[in-house]
């Protein structure tokens, strides 16, 4: 109710006007920085627009866990495109920037077909996607919010937007970047299981010493099962196991 009253005051053109600032600011420093005058520092990576482009991005993804405002955002044909033109696609090299971006077309796509084919056949997000797994290798948060992406685009999508998927070469990234981090290594598992690969997954756990001990390989499928949950429960069985704490806010639920 808190989010939707702020929705109804306005925020999501609030939102708007944010984004088309920072796009107008990076277009008017890369006009300047070609003719020789010195880059602003505003607009450099942890500057004021930039982290205000961060800082809004989060807002956007916050305020998805909404079924009904995310429907609203990826489908108003404005929202959706300043994110990825003047967001993703403009910062690259911007850790929080993609973690974000990844995380809000995560959010967006679970339990929505409409969203994912939309996101997919109009804005080719799966592009984006791979790019900040690609420019990010060893950063967790961008790893896990990218594969939970490619995850819930491949449970709400149908061939047409697995094969897109595929065709970008994301079996490679998840299997060799994103499944070799402890808290990503999950997410690459259910994006790889929703995506029809085969594939495995060892757990590890710790002795009383604190080391590291390989357990067994657990979960092989080449399958893809309906209702499969997209990453492991906490329970007993698993007590001691090297995994994430993070919040869960982009897991399917049934």
């Amino acid at each position: 109710e808190i989010v939707q009253s702020w929705v109804s005051f306005g925020l999501l053109c609030t939102i708007q006007r944010v984004l088309a600032f920072t796009g107008r600011s990076s277009s008017a420093v890369e006009a300047k920085n070609a003719s020789g005058t010195i880059v602003s520092p505003h607009l450099l990576e942890g500057g004021t627009e930039v982290q205000l482009l961060s800082d809004v991005m989060g807002v956007i993804r916050n305020i998805c866990g909404n079924d009904d405002i995310k429907t609203a955002i990826c489908q108003d044909g404005k929202t959706l495109p300043l994110l990825l033109i003047n967001g993703m696609r403009q910062f690259r090299s911007v850790s929080s920037v993609q973690e974000h971006g990844c995380g809000i077309v995560a959010a967006m796509a679970l339990r929505s077909v409409p969203n994912t084919q939309r996101m997919m056949a109009e804005y080719d997000v799966g592009k984006d996607i791979i790019a900040a797994l690609r420019c990010h290798p060893a950063n967790s948060k961008v790893q896990r919010q990218g594969a939970l992406a490619i995850r819930n685009l491949a449970s709400r999508g149908d061939v047409a937007v697995k094969e897109a998927l595929i065709d970008l070469g994301v079996e490679e990234l998840l299997r060799n970047t994103t499944g070799q981090l402890p808290d990503s290594v999950e997410e690459a598992y259910a994006a790889l299981r929703d995506l029809g690969f085969q594939v495995s997954m060892i757990h590890y756990t710790l002795d009383s010493d604190g080391k590291v001990i390989r357990g067994g390989t657990v979960q092989m499928s080449g399958e893809v099962k309906p209702k499969f949950r997209a990453t492991f429960e906490p329970t007993n069985d698993i007590e001691g196991m090297i995994s994430y704490q993070a919040a869960r806010s982009n897991e399917e639920k049934y």
